[in-house]
């Protein structure tokens, strides 16, 4: 048995049919620019609700605060102080340590401000991918049916780009 090949291709009863794959392609494209949409919306009502409860920022640095904690611990040891000196050197150093844990919080709450910032970067970048390709997909299905109502391939299609000044598109378009 010898089979000879004359270059005929085979066609299934079920034909390819582009313009509904890149419609489809194009509702599905759709759909993902829509819920990026929708998270770029609520993280931007999130970073609003941050903003609004910003922890009160502390004047002072950790390391200012710690080298205060010091000296008053120093101070403490070394010198001959009444209880009650050291007493309210000790409440000191207390409000101090509460005052260290408001910068800590300050800071992670700036940090996670930063964070849903560049979440809300990495969405619009996401969102602009997403918006080139679908005019990439509505261009290609364009001329898809073009060359259907032409009778043709798309191959057969030429595109011709024309220079126009602004002021002569009123008369080219028909103004």
């Amino acid at each position: 048995n010898i089979m000879v090949d004359n270059g005929a291709v085979p066609v299934s009863e079920e034909t390819f049919d582009l313009s509904d794959k890149l419609r489809q392609r194009l509702r599905e494209t759709n759909a993902e620019r829509e819920r990026t949409q929708a998270k770029i919306v609520i993280s931007t009502e999130q970073l609003q609700r941050m903003y609004k409860h910003v922890p009160k920022r502390p004047r002072e640095t950790i390391q200012q605060l710690d080298a205060r904690i010091r000296k008053l611990e120093h101070e403490r040891t070394t010198t001959s102080i009444s209880l009650s000196s050291e007493k309210k050197i000790l409440r000191e150093m207390d409000q101090i340590k509460k005052i260290k844990k408001e910068v800590g919080a300050h800071k992670e709450h700036e940090s996670a401000i930063q964070g849903k910032k560049s979440e809300i970067a990495a969405l619009k970048d996401n969102l602009r991918t997403v918006t080139a390709a679908i005019a990439e997909l509505e261009a290609a299905l364009s001329k898809v049916e073009l060359a259907k109502k032409l009778g043709c391939t798309t191959a057969d299609l030429k595109t011709r780009v024309v220079d126009c000044p602004e002021g002569k598109i009123g008369h080219v378009i028909g103004r």
